[in-house]
């Protein structure tokens, strides 16, 4: 609801009163010297009266009447009188002279606001001792009004005056006093974006300065608990999913990770690897130099490691002194690169300090429903380090060529702004993809937003996503697929109804400015028929380049576009890249909500949540799969849920382009109630 700030009220209810007062006080001024003319114009027709009756008492004799007359008529010329006229006592006329009223040189508002009646004044006339009749003077008013316009115009100006310098003087004052309701405005607005900076300033006037104490206890207050309770999330993330040596993730995150990645990788036909490494010469460091050297051989291995992994979907772990593993949810191709350069990388390295060699390399693909001990064993018996599965068939780089094509018509850099052409070209590629949604609901099972995918066809069959990507990225074409990615979706919730859906963004694609530019315009050009949005960013972006995002947080808010940071807590880092930034919700890591029933895990979950929420941000869970989670979920007050066990992922198809040129909305409240299933 549109409202006035304080300031313009003070400032409207300063100005209105002033100019009441200035009407009232003019009024009254004006209305007290048209009385002081009234009895001007009577005193002097009273006046008038008895000096002339005096001078025609001795001709009232019919020889001397007509001196008198002339008399009269004398006095009645000089234009200062309306009417003299003389009767007898028997109210006889003997003679009479009268002005008839003409228009004033005034206006007539304000003749008719401030009337003029001069009063008719008499006095008797005596011819010796005998009453000879009664004389009548009546006072014409035109000088009177001349007068008293004259001076209303010299005290209206001057009032005037003295109003518009009380005003200037009222201004300054006000502004000085006022001033400081800027920077508690301008404070309250930097809390509701996360912004808990003290307001230096100290208001003169003693209630502004107690509110701005006030909010500077309150924000001092707020931030002294959100990093006392980030420090604790992030030394309980160190203690219990982090190696103490290289800062590594160790096997408790493993775990954790290794189920969800695989859950995901099989439900989006993508390929999971899993790749171990050691470390055969520690032991002879440990003995030859000392523990000391042998830790150094193992931080630099980790090093040189984690410097070959891929940007996205993929983590380094330690699982022991001399062991390491890699997850990476890639195409078969792109783990078989990874391999090969970390095979290289251990040639590279090997000199005599390293007497069994610097590190070793294994490599096998994570099954479905494969546990982790199954996948180890099976990597230990294994004789062929590399991926082989024959449901991913793999494609020469001119038939990536060719299949990617389709997909990067809509890559021109050029702003789209024509809305028609826009919308024929999307449908064009509507054959190939698939439009995937996932509620998000509340606790009680209310939608909070629909979550949207895309998987890729080719010929009729469904493509590995990751894989799709990864050869975009090496032909290229990375940045072209994500805006054929998001054209697409925009173009189907062109026929969407007012239900809030979410659009997921890569890492890549949101660290370019000129992309974030070209998103921006479109959603300019689209958003008016566009249902509400929001964008789904990874914490890893926030991490890489928080203030390079906070820009384009800002832009999308400015468009009531809500964010959502996506798999909070994977990073296992401290939150304070989360201050200052206007996000609205945080999607927990589904590998810290699968692995709630753990009980640091939990506690960790819980030390997120209240950070949260202190900080007015809704936390939302990801993959729950098991009504106990659902449970853990609810305990921990966590204000959305999302999952297999909560709402299936449904294809949708909207509405065909007839009926979207035709104005026909569709409606996602049916995906919603047929996706909701109520968990066992």
């Amino acid at each position: 609801m549109a409202g006035l700030s304080l300031k313009t009220q003070i400032y409207a209810l300063v100005v209105a009163l002033a100019l009441v007062a200035y009407a009232a006080a003019l009024y009254t001024n004006i209305n007290g010297m048209r009385h002081y003319q009234q009895q001007q114009l009577a005193s002097h027709a009273q006046d008038a009266a008895h000096h002339l009756g005096l001078s025609i008492a001795p001709y009232l004799d019919e020889q001397g009447l007509v001196l008198a007359e002339t008399m009269a008529s004398a006095l009645f010329d000089s234009g200062y009188y309306q009417q003299i006229q003389f009767e007898t006592l028997s109210g006889e006329v003997v003679f009479q002279r009268h002005y008839p009223a003409v228009p004033h040189s005034i206006p007539a508002w304000f003749s008719r606001l401030f009337p003029l009646a001069p009063p008719l004044m008499s006095t008797e006339v005596s011819n010796g001792w005998i009453p000879a009749g009664r004389l009548l003077v009546q006072s014409h008013p035109g000088a009177a009004y001349q007068a008293l316009w004259h001076q209303a115009q010299q005290l209206s100006s001057r009032m005037l005056i003295a109003l518009l310098l009380c005003l200037v003087a009222g201004y300054l004052i006000l502004q000085r006093v006022l001033r400081p309701l800027h920077s508690i405005h301008r404070q309250a607005e930097a809390v509701m974006r996360k912004d808990f900076t003290p307001n230096p300033e100290q208001p003169f006037t003693l209630e502004l300065r107690s509110v701005v104490h006030a909010l500077n206890r309150m924000v001092a207050t707020i931030a002294q608990s959100f990093q006392e309770q980030t420090l604790n999330a992030e030394r309980l993330s160190t203690e219990v999913y982090k190696d103490s040596l290289t800062g590594l993730r160790n096997r408790r995150a493993l775990l954790q990770q290794f189920e969800l990645w695989r859950d995901d990788a099989t439900a989006a036909g993508d390929q999971l690897a899993l790749l171990m490494l050691d470390l055969p010469s520690l032991t002879a460091i440990n003995t030859r130099d000392g523990y000391s050297h042998g830790d150094a051989y193992v931080c630099q291995a980790a090093g040189h490691f984690a410097r070959l992994l891929p940007e996205q979907h993929s983590a380094l772990y330690r699982l022991s002194g001399s062991e390491f593993a890699i997850l990476a949810w890639c195409s078969e191709q792109a783990a078989n690169h990874l391999l090969q350069a970390l095979n290289d990388e251990a040639t590279r390295l090997q000199s005599d300090a390293f007497p069994a060699g610097f590190a070793r390399c294994r490599m096998t693909r994570v099954l479905a429903n494969e546990s982790f001990t199954d996948c180890m064993q099976r990597l230990d018996t294994s004789s062929h380090p590399h991926l082989a599965d024959p449901k991913h068939p793999t494609f020469s780089r001119e038939t990536w060529q060719t299949l990617l094509a389709p997909y990067t018509r809509l890559s021109s850099d050029e702003p789209i702004r024509d809305k028609a052409s826009f919308l024929q070209q999307c449908e064009a590629m509507s054959s190939y993809f698939d439009w995937i949604l996932q509620p998000v609901v509340n606790t009680g099972k209310e939608p909070l937003y629909i979550e949207s995918f895309v998987r890729f066809r080719y010929q009729q069959q469904q493509l590995s996503t990751a894989e799709t990507f990864a050869m975009a990225e090496r032909l290229q074409l990375a940045l072209p697929l994500e805006k054929a990615v998001l054209c697409y979706t925009l173009w189907r919730l062109q026929g969407v109804e007012q239900t809030p859906v979410a659009i997921n963004l890569s890492n890549a694609f949101i660290k370019d400015p000129e992309q974030q530019d070209w998103l921006l315009q479109l959603l300019d050009v689209l958003q008016a028929d566009l249902p509400p949005l929001l964008f789904e960013i990874k914490e890893s972006a926030f991490l890489q380049a928080p203030d390079h995002l906070t820009a384009l947080v800002d832009a999308f808010k400015a468009r009531q576009i809500r964010v959502v940071i996506d798999q909070f807590g994977a990073s296992l880092s401290a939150f304070h890249y989360m201050l200052k930034l206007d996000v609205d919700f945080v999607k927990v890591d589904g590998s810290l909500i699968r692995h709630l029933e753990d009980e640091k895990t939990r506690f960790y979950v819980q030390s997120m949540v209240q950070i949260c929420h202190g900080i007015g941000i809704k936390v939302l869970a990801a993959s729950i799969e098991h009504a106990a989670v659902e449970e853990l979920c609810q305990q921990l007050h966590l204000d959305g849920l999302q999952g297999h066990g909560i709402a299936v992922e449904q294809k949708f198809t909207v509405v065909s382009q007839e009926k979207l040129c035709n104005g026909g909305k569709t409606s996602l409240e049916s995906l919603i109630e047929n996706s909701l299933i109520r968990l066992q």
